[in-house]
């Protein structure tokens, strides 16, 4: 004989029934009524132990319980409420052999919380929260720290910090509580100092690059590529510092953009990938920040090797001041297009979740909308930030490319012959959207020879 519990969210309660081989009817043990709860709760998941214990999740969208009954159906035990919505229950072994209970969210996939130790039960109707942190797993914690470390750090870099509000007194100044606001107070004055000095060493560098070669006739077109490179790379740290003022001074106007980079939004997405439960692919993540990492030390080893090789006499200020901008501002860079990269990724777990949530719950229909609402609201933020700002980078890249190429390949070299042939007559240089680029260059009026060029922006 088999005991079954069969949930019916509709009436808002639990029946115990007992499948037998033997019968062709299902027979009733009891009922497992709705605990007395305010709000309109429904059932989402069961389970039970060895004990014959049975644990029933009871959520609503904002709040969640778990109760637990015996095996006649009394209601043993009620756990406090939490303001996360459940979404599943499973079981964990402490390293003392104990079971816990644990619940996990569908929208952070982190522990909610451990609870209900099975060595603690009583039957006072609370239950005994042992860990209320989502981001505090009782394994592999130190892995789970570094994650942590790290994403705090691309945080900080990118001014995703916030001004602490001061609600203690002036006697309580150096209290543990008043310590940690001033940890935050520093990391939010350090963020911001960082972004200006980075963004005001870039202008310097970008006006001081105007005054040496504006209006050379020789340097025209690598002047017109560098105009195009160095606004590309200094648009992320003014999009940074420009969000980071926004959400401290401006309260009033809402803009769904500068969402993307508060401390609460960012908070909530960066939980997801310091879980073991969660499906965000961790390994995939690590070996994109290698990539974008190396693209910047390539870059900087270019430009190091290029200064090494100049006379000494050419070593001077100007040339000092865009090296450090320039390698500053290509990792600064590269790091915010992993921040997107990181944003996106969460999004695309996003509308999993949504999807198998809507398929869950088909007859609810308020939640569904709440649930799709939510999801298009993040993707709606994230959309009004890389739109346009991607439309800007590509747009200023192809054209950069397109006069970088016709000032370094101005001369042609002949298979047959060790002279080379300058081009000084007009040709048609061609680029398409995955950066095709093909010079074509008439010769004599007997023959006509092509170059190919070919690169890829990822």
């Amino acid at each position: 004989m088999k005991v079954l519990l069969i949930c019916d969210s509709g009436s808002r309660c639990a029946y115990a029934v007992t499948m037998d081989t033997s019968k062709t009817e299902a027979e009733l043990l009891y009922k497992l009524p709705k605990p007395d709860i305010d709000g309109d709760f429904g059932i989402l998941e069961y389970m039970s132990d060895r004990a014959g214990f049975v644990y029933i999740l009871w959520e609503s969208m904002e709040k969640s319980i778990i109760t637990q009954y015996s095996q006649d159906g009394q209601q043993l035990l009620t756990t406090k409420r939490t303001e996360d919505t459940a979404r599943c229950m499973t079981t964990l072994m402490t390293e003392e052999g104990e079971k816990l209970l644990v619940a996990t969210s569908v929208r952070k996939d982190a522990l909610l919380w451990s609870e209900i130790e099975k060595a603690k039960m009583d039957t006072n109707n609370e239950g005994h929260l042992l860990n209320s942190s989502p981001l505090s797993v009782n394994y592999d914690n130190g892995e789970i720290r570094n994650v942590n470390n790290c994403l705090k750090a691309l945080m900080w870099l990118h001014g995703v910090v916030t001004w602490p509000l001061s609600t203690g007194t002036a006697s309580a100044m150096f209290d543990d509580h008043d310590k940690k606001r001033w940890k935050e107070r520093l990391t939010f004055f350090s963020s911001l100092i960082s972004l200006v000095v980075l963004t005001f060493t870039s202008m310097v560098a970008l006006l001081l690059y105007l005054y040496c070669y504006f209006g050379r006739i020789d340097h025209f077109l690598r002047f017109v590529s560098y105009q195009c490179y160095w606004p590309s790379l200094m648009s992320a740290q003014i999009i940074c510092l420009a969000a980071l003022i926004k959400n401290q001074v401006g309260k009033r106007r809402n803009i769904s953009w500068v969402k993307v980079f508060s401390v609460k939004c960012c908070a909530r997405i960066m939980s997801s990938f310091t879980s073991k439960t969660g499906t965000i692919p961790l390994p995939k993540c690590s070996a994109f920040l290698i990539l974008y990492l190396l693209v910047p030390t390539v870059h900087s080893a270019l430009k190091l090797t290029f200064f090494i090789t100049l006379e000494t006499e050419c070593q001077n200020f100007p040339e000092y001041l865009w090296l450090i901008s320039e390698i500053s501002v290509a990792y600064f860079f590269s790091m915010f297009c992993y921040f997107l990269y990181l944003n996106r990724i969460n999004l695309e777990r996003e509308s999993e979740i949504a999807s198998k949530f809507i398929q869950q719950h088909v007859g609810e229909f308020d939640e569904c909308i709440s649930t799709v609402t939510t999801f298009f609201r993040e993707y709606y933020q994230l959309r009004k930030i890389l739109v346009p700002w991607l439309n800007f980078v590509i747009f200023n890249s192809t054209f950069g490319l397109t006069v970088f190429f016709t000032w370094n390949f101005n001369e042609i070299v002949l298979p047959s012959s060790t002279t080379s042939v300058p081009i000084t007559d007009s040709y048609v240089l061609l680029i398409t959207v995955n950066v095709e680029c093909a010079a074509t260059r008439v010769i004599g009026n007997n023959f006509c020879m092509k170059i190919t060029l070919s690169s890829s922006i990822i």
